[in-house]
């Protein structure tokens, strides 16, 4: 609000109620994709394949998984959701971990943004 009033601009006319900030429905959707496909697929390769295979070859189990997920958590920076993110990481691990392959955390992972994500764009 203080840069915005710095910068000379105001709100427009009207209520509060049309004041906002909405998408196209090609921007919600490609939104969507982006969050709940492209997102969960780069993270999991980086993270549950890459990194944990790389830790759980030099390391125990235990170790490889405790250092993926704190590096899966500082990933997503917001301190806010951080807690949140330890407790999804912790079962992304050990739904690879489980499955013995990168279906079930991408499909765990892909589930949890997909929820995320639509909860979001329906609250613009």
């Amino acid at each position: 609000m203080l840069i915005g009033t710095a910068l000379g601009l105001s709100p427009s006319g009207g209520s509060s109620e049309t004041a906002g900030f909405h998408l196209s429905i090609v921007a919600s959707i490609l939104i969507f994709v982006i969050t709940v496909i492209l997102a969960p697929l780069f993270e999991e390769i980086a993270f549950r394949r890459v990194l944990m295979d790389w830790l759980d070859a030099r390391f125990s189990t235990w170790i490889a998984a405790t250092v993926t997920t704190v590096a899966f958590t500082a990933a997503h920076i917001s301190p806010a959701i951080m807690l949140y993110i330890v407790f999804l990481g912790t079962s992304l691990i050990l739904a690879r971990l489980w499955f013995g392959s990168l279906w079930g955390s991408f499909l765990v992972h892909a589930a949890n943004n997909g929820l995320v994500t639509a909860i979001a764009l329906l609250a613009l």
